[in-house]
């Protein structure tokens, strides 16, 4: 069942980036908001997991990401 909402959330982004125009940032974060949801991760614990384990790498990725975010704006 995972496997199938894992293809659901897959879709869902690609869909979002190419149909709807979304930011892909935005649709990255609205398909893994999605998967964490359905497999019973719960809303906090996905943001939990998605904003909490970060390390260096991670701080210049959320960086670049806030960069793209707002240079779109």
């Amino acid at each position: 069942m995972v496997a199938l909402h894992t293809a659901i959330a897959i879709v869902l982004i690609v869909l979002l980036i190419i149909w709807v125009k979304v930011n892909p940032v935005i649709s990255l974060i609205i398909g893994s908001l999605y998967l964490g949801l359905v497999t019973g991760v719960g809303f906090v614990a996905t943001l939990a997991l998605g904003f909490h384990q970060v390390d260096l790498v991670g701080d210049t990725r959320a960086l670049d990401a806030r960069k793209c975010l707002l240079s779109t704006v």
